[in-house]
């Protein structure tokens, strides 16, 4: 029977992509993501932008940003900085999965933030005289509060499963007069390892942390913006226009969500239907490329807000050059830039577009009949 080789040389290595990704294109992600943050955090605390939906979205946007920190961990790990200090290199074994789990901790409230936005909208549009009963300030401050919780209670894991050991390693040399193994050498290692009896609990918590955190709430957002789509086609009243602004933001959120979160929950119902398949090359580079994914799907809200919401922008544009003239400045400066670079684009293309100008001339000539007339000549 022949054997079945699989040629690793097919894929790229997972190291060699996660490389690429969190030295190259994570910077881009954390810069553009950061200032995005911090500026939706800018507009949806001010206090003409006060509303239930927007207080969700800000502390959405703050656990976004505390994400985005927490994985500059991973960025350093790989980079060639740890290779010059010792210290520096004890620090990002010793933190390692503290900010794994304050990443995940950070993703999870985002997830479920979006996950209750979108049933709040959903309760606006389909339920709008029961909204304001069933989604008073109390009932959000003691869901945000469980959600702050249930993430911690989730990602405990990553604190108190794992520790670091020394390993001892002493290094031998056969003696051919004594015919003995003599040590010539102790190296000293430390690496991470479960502690005793914190192994089954670890995989536990894993499975349940790869449910509550990536499978869930992608399968209740789809469902949530599919009844979204269904009440927005439903309501035709002149009335609910400011109601229909804020749930088409939101679903445009929750869509990004979705996109950007469906592949590493498809790839994490793989992994549990068939865990053999978790240390192939193929799985690997897809949960890669997912993880970067989830990660663009963190920096897009800023973005999405100035793209689709012309009230959001008009709330940007005045509280920058309250707060920050010199960057409203900038924006104007570009913005004028801009106008005038296209409006020129688009005169030079009607000029070339018009019918070229034909010069005529009259001549005065004498007919068959001796009588004299003008002709157009060309």
């Amino acid at each position: 029977m022949p054997e079945n080789n699989t040629e690793p040389c097919n894929f790229i290595s997972p190291m060699a992509l996660q490389n690429f990704l969190m030295l190259y294109i994570f910077p881009i992600q954390f810069t553009v993501g950061i200032i995005g943050n911090l500026l939706n955090l800018l507009v949806l605390l001010s206090h003409s932008m006060k509303s239930k939906t927007n207080n969700l979205l800000a502390i959405m946007a703050l656990a976004d940003t505390i994400f985005l920190i927490s994985n500059i961990h991973q960025s350093l790990a790989l980079s060639s900085i740890r290779t010059f200090f010792i210290w520096f290199r004890r620090f990002l074994l010793h933190s390692k999965f503290h900010w794994v789990g304050v990443t995940n901790m950070c993703s999870f409230i985002s997830a479920w933030l979006i996950v209750l936005v979108s049933l709040e909208r959903v309760t606006a549009i389909l339920f709008p005289l029961k909204t304001r009963l069933i989604w008073n300030s109390k009932t959000l401050i003691i869901i945000v509060c469980s959600i702050l919780m249930s993430s911690f209670i989730l990602t405990l894991h990553w604190h108190i499963t794992h520790h670091v050991e020394k390993i001892i390693v002493n290094v031998t040399t056969f003696n051919e007069s004594t015919g003995l193994d003599d040590i010539t050498s102790t190296k000293t290692f430390q690496q991470l390892s479960p502690r005793e009896g914190m192994i089954s609990f670890s995989m536990w918590s894993l499975t349940f942390e790869m449910i509550f955190l990536v499978i869930l709430p992608v399968i209740i957002v789809l469902t949530l913006n599919i009844l979204l789509i269904h009440g927005l086609r439903k309501q035709r009243t002149c009335d609910a226009k400011s109601q229909k602004r804020a749930t088409k933001i939101v679903l445009i959120i929750a869509t990004t969500f979705t996109l950007c979160n469906t592949p590493s929950a498809a790839l994490q119902i793989w992994k549990f239907i068939s865990p053999s398949i978790d240390g192939s090359l193929l799985f690997l580079n897809l949960a890669t490329l997912s993880n970067s994914l989830v990660i663009t799907g963190k920096i897009s809200n800023f973005y999405l807000f100035c793209s689709w919401s012309e009230h959001y922008r008009k709330k940007f544009c005045k509280i920058v050059e309250k707060e920050l003239p010199r960057l409203f400045w900038l924006m104007q400066t570009i913005n004028t830039k801009k106008e005038s670079y296209i409006y020129k684009l688009s005169s030079q293309t009607s000029e070339s577009k018009r019918p070229p100008k034909i010069k005529q001339c009259s001549v005065r000539t004498l007919d068959e009949n001796g009588e004299i007339v003008e002709k157009l000549i060309k």
